[in-house]
């Protein structure tokens, strides 16, 4: 059993299955052509498998204490073989790093003004190309900017500070 992250697959000779989680679980594949994930695991005593304590968490509501339940989303598809990665990767991109703009202002001393504001720093039409992702847009101190990259199928990160 392993920590799953972001996603598990499997694949034959023509297809892979790919599973993406919004949480860790644990995951292996024991038997060629299957795939185990556990969902959920509750201990009353110590099975002697790594957390040497038991796995009993509750919760309480006045005086009634049951065994803690999490239910999770779980992202399935299954892609002729090695078309998966694109997906994974694009996909898990939406759903764990989902783009948020922000902005502040702030008057000397008074209170921040969290009012919502427009920004347009391009035309509305561009868009990334599939394999880019915007990691960081932020205005630093000493009014650089600094913008960071990610190419999705790569593991090098490029950052550019721009004045």
């Amino acid at each position: 059993m392993f920590q799953i992250n972001l996603g598990i697959y499997l694949k034959d000779e023509k297809n892979e299955l790919s599973v993406l989680v919004d949480r860790s679980v644990g995951g292996s594949s024991i038997v060629d052509g299957e795939l185990e994930l556990m969902l959920h695991r509750r201990l009353l005593y110590d099975d002697g498998k790594g957390v040497a304590e038991a796995l009993n968490e509750t919760v309480c509501v006045v005086n009634d204490c049951r065994g803690l339940a999490v239910q999770g989303k779980y992202y399935l598809r299954m892609d002729p073989v090695g078309e998966g990665a694109k997906w994974r990767r694009s996909y898990g991109q939406e759903i764990y790093s989902p783009l948020l703009l922000s902005f502040t202002e702030q008057d000397g001393n008074k209170g921040t003004n969290f009012q919502v504001s427009k920004f347009s720093g391009m035309d509305s039409t561009y868009s990334l190309p599939d394999n880019v992702a915007l990691l960081t847009l932020q205005e630093l101190e000493d009014g650089n900017v600094l913008l960071r990259l990610a190419h999705l199928y790569e593991v090098f990160v490029f950052s550019y500070r721009f004045t």
